[in-house]
């Protein structure tokens, strides 16, 4: 099953500032990932905004979360498609924050 809810952020542009912040705070470049399971980087995302997906999410499904991983993630051009995967727990999500994001770009 898939859903698709837009608008999830109320100040989206204010959360990619805050992405891109932690980003440049963490490392000096984008394209030095040295990650051996994903393409990218990624940085935790604070505590008030996985709070808010947390409860979003817990309050939708009716149900607490007992497994709940949250990061901001980029992936530069540099890796073209990314990384074809299937994720091992029964539920995964993903917050597009890009701006003018390319047609065709995203999940498949």
């Amino acid at each position: 099953m898939h859903k698709i809810v837009d608008n999830f952020f109320e100040n989206p542009h204010e959360v990619r500032e805050i992405a891109i912040d932690l980003f440049k705070k963490n490392h000096s470049c984008i394209l030095n990932d040295d990650a051996d399971n994903y393409p990218g980087i990624r940085v935790d995302v604070p505590e008030n905004i996985k709070n808010f997906i947390y409860s979003y999410l817990t309050d939708k499904c009716g149900c607490e979360i007992k497994k709940f991983r949250c990061d901001f993630c980029i992936t530069s051009g540099v890796h073209k498609i990314g990384l074809v995967h299937r994720d091992k727990l029964p539920f995964a999500g993903l917050i597009y924050l890009n701006e003018n994001a390319p047609e065709h770009s995203g999940t498949i």
